[in-house]
């Protein structure tokens, strides 16, 4: 009876210890950004050279993106005032569905719910972003579905949730 569970507690830690250094999750840091955020290992990080001017890009599925942008801001900027300037250039295209107060760590952020408006097309598709500032930087975690896409909400909440402000260089 002793060895069955001494064999049994072997095989837990040697699970245990293989599912650590396989990596489930990937931490990427962007230093002259100032955050470091984490995806899980499903996910693919995409365009290292920047596209778009993200800070950092990763998909979980073709109709499923997270995106970070990284913004230098005046001395002063209130993230109100930042919210309301991010969401005026998304243009006349969009339409605000939902807003919320947030924390992301210790600081204080907004969650926004935007719909986008592409033709006529019946279901369009979403976009969900989180704004942060921290002193003369903004940031933005962008997540955007394709028209039949849903969100799978346990790892946009674990990504977001992992979201840290190092210092910058």
């Amino acid at each position: 009876m002793r060895k069955v569970s001494v064999a049994r507690c072997a095989f837990v830690v040697l699970t245990l210890s293989t599912l650590a250094v396989s990596g489930a999750d990937k931490t990427v840091t962007i230093k002259e950004a100032g955050f470091e955020i984490t995806f899980p290992e499903a996910w693919k990080q995409l365009d290292k050279e920047r596209l778009f001017g993200s800070a950092v890009r990763f998909s979980y599925s073709n109709d499923v993106f997270v995106s970070v942008d990284a913004v230098n801001l005046k001395v002063g900027t209130t993230l109100d005032s930042f919210v309301d300037n991010q969401t005026r250039e998304l243009g006349e295209l969009t339409e605000v569905t939902a807003t919320e107060k947030v924390k992301i760590g210790e600081s204080e952020a907004r969650k926004v719910l935007f719909q986008i408006f592409v033709g006529t097309v019946a279901g369009h598709p979403t976009r969900l972003d989180y704004y942060l500032v921290s002193g003369k930087r903004g940031f933005v975690i962008s997540i955007r579905s394709g028209e039949a896409a849903t969100y799978p909400a346990k790892d946009i909440d674990a990504i977001v949730r992992s979201f840290k402000l190092i210092e910058a260089k």
